[in-house]
């Protein structure tokens, strides 16, 4: 029985070593799956994980090595943090678009790199981090100060590609580069502001002639250029255009001057023409026959030159309107005004010069074209029965515009009563006042336009059946009616029952 005993002993401690190993071995792999499900289940920023040589680079471990300042821009890293293997991976990330990658690259490797230049271990990184794929597929604003001090210089193509991505990269560019023309107009053709950082010595003739396209260009100017006469004189015989934005003690000179006329005789764009070039009458002729719109940029004086303008209008007397007003009355221009009016009376009818607002003959003969033209009439003729009584007859749509004293007439009246109550007019502006407490005028206007019971006398805005034919077509007419029916159709349920 007890050798039966001693014989199991060997049996028992090999299970229980048998069990202690397995217990063990499955201890130790809880850590080891973790580890692992943590590393497959980290997402990147931007990109999925880059692998190189079998290391994958994780969300989980950039933050662990990084810490929590990771997008502080002077965070500085020992360079052995990461592997070669790893930088390899990390560049592929940021080239992805993983700013996280970006931000560990920037802390360690190129930080290192201007440091240690002739570091063998990292070459062919050296190669990558520097290459124009990787400058360009990165914010350069985030690497600009890390990458050698010469390399754009050297790299002009780099340089130019860097700006045609953004042009705002100029502002990080070497002060050496932002005087360079070349560089300044690829990074003003996608950005006028870039001006701002041009250097003050930079603005030489040659940069006015690559930037000077519009006014645009002067508030990017330095501000003691502004008020420099030479640099300001070179500028505007450059570009003359910018003559309207420089100070005017700045801009006299022959030279600046004719380049002024040589702008203003060569396009139509409408600009202000200075009063010195006026006193070249040869000039003011051959401006107004390149560009006869131009007419109202010339100076007051020049517009009322009865000799420029008189041969002027006889070309194109449609723009009237445009030349002094003391000559749109002259008798000598008169004809020629008329003549344009009365081709198209409604075109011009808003637009009558004032002289012509008070003439009864030109009046008689506008109003036969166009009777709504007596809106523009003067006050006088508006007062004169004679001239309006047959017109109102024709067309007692227009009887508004008339004067009250032509409105209230005893032969006026009865035209627009009869035309108030029988007509399909909708639209009203107040009528006669002694129409105002006619209640069949009333009603009828009541009927076909609620709101017109705003001019009704007050006698009649307490009249029940006529108040109730208004808010029976819009409660809000009930502010039209008198206290008593607003009280009354208010508690009632305004016009129920009609």
């Amino acid at each position: 029985m007890l050798n039966y005993k001693v014989q199991r002993v060997p049996v028992l401690l090999g299970l229980l070593l048998i069990i202690a190993a397995g217990y063990v071995y499955f201890m130790r792999g809880i850590p080891r799956r973790a580890a692992l499900e943590s590393r497959e289940s980290a997402v990147p920023t931007a990109a999925v994980s880059a692998a190189i040589g079998g290391v994958a680079v994780s969300e989980g471990d950039l933050r662990e090595r990084l810490g929590e300042d990771w997008g502080n821009p002077s965070l500085r890293l020992d360079v052995g943090t990461f592997s070669p293997e790893e930088y390899g991976a990390l560049v592929d990330s940021a080239m992805a678009g993983d700013q996280l990658a970006l931000a560990a690259l920037r802390a360690s490797i190129l930080r290192y790199l201007p440091k240690h230049p002739n570091d063998g271990k990292y070459a062919a990184l050296k190669r990558r981090l520097y290459s124009r794929e990787f400058i360009l597929s990165v914010p350069f604003a985030q690497i600009r100060d890390l990458l050698p001090a010469g390399l754009l210089r050297l790299d002009r193509e780099l340089a130019l590609a860097i700006l045609a991505a953004d042009s705002a990269n100029f502002a990080y560019f070497p002060r050496g580069l932002r005087g360079d023309k070349e560089m300044v107009r690829a990074a003003v053709s996608g950005d006028l502001s870039m001006l701002r950082m041009l250097p003050d010595d930079a603005f030489d003739d040659g940069i006015v002639e690559l930037c000077a396209e519009g006014p645009e260009f002067f508030k990017y100017i330095p501000e003691r250029l502004k008020y420099d006469k030479k640099f300001i004189r070179s500028l505007l015989v450059k570009c003359p255009k910018l003559y309207y934005h420089a100070w005017s003690d700045l801009r006299d000179g022959p030279e600046v001057l004719q380049a002024v006329k040589d702008m203003l005789l060569a396009t139509t764009a409408q600009f202000r023409v200075p009063e010195q070039l006026c006193d070249d009458p040869g000039f003011v002729r051959n401006f107004l026959e390149n560009n006869p719109d131009g007419l109202a940029q010339l100076p007051q004086s020049t517009r009322c030159d009865r000799g420029l303008m008189g041969a002027f209008m006889k070309k194109r007397p449609d723009l009237f309107h445009d030349i002094c007003a003391k000559l749109q009355c002259d008798p000598d221009f008169f004809p020629l005004i008329r003549e344009e009016i009365l081709k198209s009376p409604a075109k011009y009818s808003s637009s009558l010069p004032s002289g012509l607002c008070g003439n009864r003959e030109f009046a008689e003969e506008l109003l036969s074209l166009s009777p709504g033209s007596m809106v523009h009439l003067s006050a006088e003729l508006k007062a004169d029965k004679a001239l309006l009584l047959p017109v109102i007859r024709a067309h007692p749509e227009v009887y508004f515009f008339a004067g009250e004293s032509v409105q209230n007439d005893a032969d006026v009246l009865p035209i627009i009563r009869d035309f108030l109550v029988n007509s399909d007019w909708r639209y009203y502006d107040k009528p006669p006042d002694k129409l105002r407490g006619d209640r069949e005028v009333i009603l009828s206007m009541v009927r076909r336009n609620c709101h017109a019971l705003k001019f009704a006398e007050e006698k009649l805005r307490d009249d029940d059946e006529l108040v109730r034919v208004a808010v029976a077509n819009s409660q809000d007419c009930l502010k039209y009616a008198s206290d008593r029916l607003r009280k009354e159709l208010f508690a009632t349920g305004g016009a129920e029952g009609e």
